[in-house]
């Protein structure tokens, strides 16, 4: 447990890295004053937010702090919280491929996705990524299910989940794909049944923390949907698509016995991650220390001093 002084501690730390961060003077953000009323914009907060939470090794909950802890007062004492609940030992850090799982850090677009989804809880279905499609012909079940396992198997990011902390995907060397069936030959109504079912999966958040990727197949009355669904964490409306694809592909091989090995990704990540991001930073502070030029677009003819008045449409 923090002490007195440990809070205290906290909390000037805190104001110093906020000032330095924002540029400010001491005056210029009391303890009490919210962040929102001196900072230049949203994506600087959610930066310095970013390095608060390194400088701590805690990881604050941006809508959390948006909505409650929006002062150094209020920040630090959240911090504190964050810091007597973290567990003495972390497993997750310590993941290393031989033990069958691998860490990726987010790239940046996933970053911004998961501040965007964490703001509201109307946000957590707002990323879900759903396609169906009707299967013609006798459909092989088991070399689906096949199928969709391969799928799994050569594609990390279908067998990722978010560590606990947010800061990267953990991905498992291998995992079981499970393609849920649903038979609703027995329904009263099926194709209504089938309605819901799919309106029901698009508003079925993920957990994160487990899963970010599942398939369905439904039956019914000689009909057989087979649903992907996706987080936009591992996956967008054009992947969904490129998927069922080589699903498809990987049908055709199951039903004559054939397979595709695993593949890998993440280099993206890796990529933006060996930038050096503060001195990316530096550079652009400096260049627009005076003053920020403005813009002079070319106009393909002289802007009138004053606006004209509107004229009355004449009657032809």
């Amino acid at each position: 447990m923090c002490s007195d002084n440990d809070i205290a501690h906290v909390r000037a730390t805190l104001h110093r890295l906020i000032l330095d961060e924002l540029q400010l003077e001491p005056d210029d953000l009391p303890l009490d004053r919210p962040f929102y009323e001196v900072a230049n914009s949203s994506l600087t907060l959610v930066e310095t937010f970013r390095k608060v939470g390194d400088t701590f090794g805690v990881r604050p909950s941006l809508r959390q702090v948006f909505d409650r802890y929006h002062t150094v007062e209020g920040l630090a004492g959240y911090l504190v919280e964050l810091m007597n609940a973290r567990p003495a030992a972390q497993p997750e850090q310590s993941i290393a491929l031989g033990e069958g799982y691998a860490r990726l850090p987010l790239t940046e677009a996933q970053q911004q996705l998961l501040f965007l989804a964490e703001l509201r809880d109307e946000a957590a279905t707002a990323w879900n990524e759903t396609i169906a499609v009707r299967l013609t012909g006798d459909v092989d079940e088991e070399a689906l299910a096949a199928a969709f396992q391969s799928l799994v198997d050569r594609h990390e990011a279908l067998r990722a989940r978010l560590a606990k902390g947010g800061e990267a995907l953990v991905v498992a060397r291998s995992a079981t794909a499970t393609l849920q069936r649903h038979d609703l030959a027995g329904a009263d109504d099926p194709r209504a049944a089938l309605a819901a079912l799919l309106a029901a999966e698009t508003e079925t958040p993920f957990s994160l923390e487990q899963s970010l990727f599942r398939g369905q197949l439904v039956t019914l009355d000689g009909l057989a949907v087979l649903v992907l669904s996706g987080h936009g964490l591992v996956v967008d409306r054009p992947a969904l698509h490129a998927l069922l694809s080589e699903l498809s592909a990987h049908y055709d091989r199951h039903r004559v016995g054939a397979a595709i090995p695993a593949g890998r990704e993440g280099g993206l990540a890796e990529a933006q991650q060996d930038r050096s991001r503060p001195v990316d930073r530096d550079f652009w502070r400096a260049r627009f220390a005076d003053r920020i030029p403005e813009l002079d677009l070319p106009r393909d003819r002289a802007r009138p001093e004053v606006e004209p008045e509107e004229e009355e449409p004449e009657d032809t």
